[in-house]
């Protein structure tokens, strides 16, 4: 439907209740509240903390053992400052739904998104370690040929 950009907008339609009281989000004209709560969508993640701490301490211990060898130090940061944002992550979850309150999610995505993009560079940094083992390797094995052809 066509309408010209320059007239008026069209009234809202007229009320088609039984005649009963408006509630005040109808009255003041502005759009009807929101049918879910901080709680009700921090609940998947209330109900998830528990492996997201399991998850997150899991992480703390492979960064911990990572650290333990000399090429590893390098990389040890990463999966220990993730497993630490997913602790995070799982705490601000439980404070969401115990005080309904919409910063503590917000802080709890916000962790859960760093923690994803560490598991991306945790991802990358494997796959250019598999890549480089499997370059060096065959290089090896091929120097290896090399040397003991007759």
């Amino acid at each position: 439907m066509d309408t010209d950009p320059g007239a008026p907008p069209a009234p809202p339609p007229p009320p088609t209740g039984g005649g009963g009281a408006e509630s005040p989000s109808e009255a003041a004209g502005s759009a009807p509240p929101a049918s879910v709560g901080v709680r009700e969508i921090a609940a998947p993640l209330h109900r998830a903390r528990g492996w997201m701490r399991f998850v997150g301490l899991a992480e703390i211990v492979s960064g911990l053992a990572l650290a333990a060898t000399v090429v590893g130090l390098l990389a040890a940061w990463i999966p220990i400052w993730a497993g630490v944002m997913l602790l995070k992550a799982a705490g601000n979850a439980r404070r969401a739904v115990e005080d309904s309150d919409p910063e503590t999610l917000a802080a709890g995505l916000r962790q859960l998104r760093t923690f994803f993009v560490l598991s991306g560079v945790q991802a990358l940094l494997l796959v250019a370690t598999i890549l480089t083992s499997v370059l060096v390797g065959g290089a090896a094995i091929s120097n290896i040929r090399g040397a003991l052809a007759p």
